[in-house]
């Protein structure tokens, strides 16, 4: 969870397993489904809002001082993702991933690269992420499975 503004407050929801493949339902990509989305909650009056869909796993979820909104994900082996949320974005779970089936070379339901619509860029590490922070500098500041901390910085243009 985290506070988007002082009247909405934004909640992660996993998947649970319904991602088409363990289940028949495929809820990330359900629009009333709850699953596999991140909810704007007004904390005013209750009201939930779809606020991003297609996500499996949400782990972190962090608004910068800027109000850039970043979400840690982990993903099927191989597929962790860093998003930067924007209001009504699908990323697009469980039908595009870079993850693949553990112990398998592929994701069963992934569509074809050119369907993804450009919305993943892959950023090797080499290691699951398992926490993230912005550094003073606007870099990006990983911990890893293997106990490394790797820092990100923006490509220059």
């Amino acid at each position: 969870m985290a506070l988007l503004d002082a009247d909405t407050l934004l909640l992660t929801v996993g998947d649970f397993g319904f991602d088409g493949l363990a289940s028949v339902h495929a809820y990330p990509q359900d629009p009333p489904a709850s699953y596999g989305k991140t909810i704007a909650i007004n904390i005013r009056d209750g009201y939930p809002t779809i606020f991003t869909a297609g996500h499996r796993n949400p782990q972190g979820l962090y608004v910068d001082p800027s109000g850039t909104i970043w979400s840690t994900e982990h993903g099927p082996q191989g597929g962790d993702e860093l998003n930067r949320l924007v209001r009504g974005a699908n990323y697009g779970w469980p039908y595009a991933t870079y993850g693949t089936d553990y112990g398998s070379f592929s994701w069963p339901l992934n569509k074809r690269e050119a369907e993804q619509k450009g919305y993943l860029e892959a950023v090797p590490i080499g290691s699951g992420i398992r926490y993230i922070i912005e550094g003073h500098d606007g870099s990006l500041l990983l911990w890893t499975d293997d106990q490394l901390l790797i820092s990100l910085r923006p490509r220059k243009s």
